[in-house]
């Protein structure tokens, strides 16, 4: 079964992936940056291959939680929630597979 494919800030994403893009916006009222490679001076941002996100930072922004749709990135390899105010991550993090740091 194939995953629907949408736009996203002008790139294709998977629409599962986008919408907990969204929901981390809603939760933190900043906007995402898709970047090609690794940026130190930004706080908020993926970094996509074919079409699914591999690499996505949220830190400093002061968030208390981390929706359970998380789970929808499925090849993520790098998450950077660093700098927050989680008190837990959702169970659905487990899922993550291709989670390498």
């Amino acid at each position: 079964m194939s995953e629907e494919i949408v736009e996203f800030r002008g790139a294709p994403i998977r629409m599962q992936e986008r919408d907990f893009l969204l929901e981390m916006e809603q939760i933190t009222g900043k906007k995402f940056k898709q970047i090609e490679k690794s940026d130190l001076s930004d706080t908020m941002y993926y970094i996509l291959e074919e079409s699914s996100v591999v690499n996505l930072e949220l830190n400093e922004l002061q968030i208390s939680q981390i929706p359970n749709s998380i789970k929808n990135l499925k090849i993520l390899e790098i998450l950077d929630l660093s700098w927050n105010i989680l008190q837990e991550l959702p169970e659905s993090i487990g899922e993550l597979i291709n989670l390498k740091k």
